[in-house]
């Protein structure tokens, strides 16, 4: 395997034969500030000064320990948001661009732009910052948020080595059922070995093999939960052999279990962390690429495949499965602070589409049922994209 970087080293280099991770010099948020900024110079005047504000406060940061319990960790990074004493920095933008020479200062920004400003409330803050891309309009009505459930997007953790395998996609047979790669047997073999939990979330689930690994799974007593996005490329998911929309698998699922057996399967719909409700995908707002599978809080599969027919049959993906509580249970907190899935998200244990308290479905909805002729609709929609 080969690792390319076009035009900066890794610093610190990543691990390998003759350069094992006993050997590495600690990640750079546990330096002292002046080793943090003087590994990379920065580039330009308006970098410098940034650069020299986040000194001025980091040197106050002591309030936290990577090693340290998790609700620790977050705490730590949460209490720096709310520091009356956090000097505003800009968002990093394709059209603003705001380079940090590290990681520790990427992290120190990724905090300080969710500092409220002016009248602002943390919620407010967090609304501000999800609308710094294509889409800059979208309104908030989640309540305030508290230290306990501050958003963190950037979480550095330190930890001890893992056992951890990368694991690609290769070519598979022609079809929609062949499950003899890497990628695919990891997803299975994860989910037929757990014994307690499975959790997953992923813009689409609909592999046709994956479908029955849940239902056995639920069935012998594991509870799975699994978040995926309301109308994530819903004309696609209709076309023939693709798997159906995230409401038709999650009707089906449902279906197929009795009301015991439904207790133990808890599907929901991504709710933004400044939402009240799951957003459809064809409004272009808030939508989430996260594509991860736990089991048993401690066996992690991270990487670019999705839960669906295109990323288990058709693309290339490479994902990195981990054994380790401690990752894990960093990755499920850091889950739970960064979105409003877990509050406002679940389905209809009936049907498997999201209602409001009122009993209406989310505006853009299609349903269980797309109609007699959803193969032509799923024809003009991919034409569409």
């Amino acid at each position: 395997m080969a690792l390319i970087s076009w035009s900066k080293e890794l610093n610190p280099p990543l691990p390998c034969s003759v350069n094992p991770t006993t050997q590495i010099i600690s990640p750079d948020w546990q330096r002292s500030t002046s080793e943090n900024h003087a590994i990379l110079p920065c580039g330009s005047d308006k970098t410098q000064q940034e650069t020299k504000s986040i000194n001025q406060l980091s040197s106050q940061r002591g309030d936290h320990d990577p090693n340290g319990p998790i609700p620790d960790l977050f705490h730590g990074f949460a209490k720096r948001i709310g520091n009356p004493q956090t000097v505003e920095l800009p968002e990093h933008t394709e059209k603003d661009p705001h380079y940090d020479p590290n990681i520790a200062a990427k992290v120190e920004r990724s905090l300080r732009v969710l500092a409220p400003r002016g009248s602002e409330r943390k919620i407010d803050a967090i609304t501000r910052h999800l609308n710094a891309t294509i889409q800059p309009n979208t309104k908030g009505d989640a309540p305030d948020v508290c230290l306990d459930d501050a958003m963190v997007p950037l979480i550095p953790h330190y930890h001890d080595p893992v056992p951890m395998a990368m694991r690609a996609h290769s070519f598979t047979a022609p079809n929609h059922s062949s499950v003899h790669v890497p990628q695919n047997e990891a997803f299975l073999s994860a989910i037929r070995n757990a014994n307690e939990s499975i959790f997953i979330q992923t813009p689409n689930l609909n592999a046709e093999p994956l479908l029955p690994a849940l239902i056995e799974a639920v069935k012998r007593g594991v509870n799975v939960t699994y978040y995926v996005c309301l109308g994530y490329n819903d004309a696609g998911e209709l076309l023939p052999f693709q798997g159906g929309t995230n409401e038709m698998v999650a009707h089906k699922l449902y279906s197929s279990l009795s009301a015991a057996e439904k207790e133990n399967l808890n599907i929901y719909n991504y709710v933004g962390k400044d939402q009240t409700r799951p957003i459809h995908n064809r409004f272009r707002k808030w939508s989430c690429h996260i594509k991860l599978l736990i089991a048993d809080h401690h066996i992690g599969i991270q990487g670019s495949g999705n839960q669906d027919t295109q990323s288990w049959f058709h693309s290339q993906e490479v994902n990195v499965m981990i054994d380790s509580a401690a990752i894990c249970a960093v990755w499920e907190e850091g889950l739970r602070r960064n979105q409003n899935t877990h509050l406002y998200g679940a389905v209809s244990k009936e049907d498997g589409c999201w209602r409001d308290e009122q009993g209406r479905p989310a505006e853009g909805a299609i349903g269980v049922d797309a109609g007699r002729f959803s193969w032509a609709k799923g024809i003009v929609g991919a034409v569409q994209r």
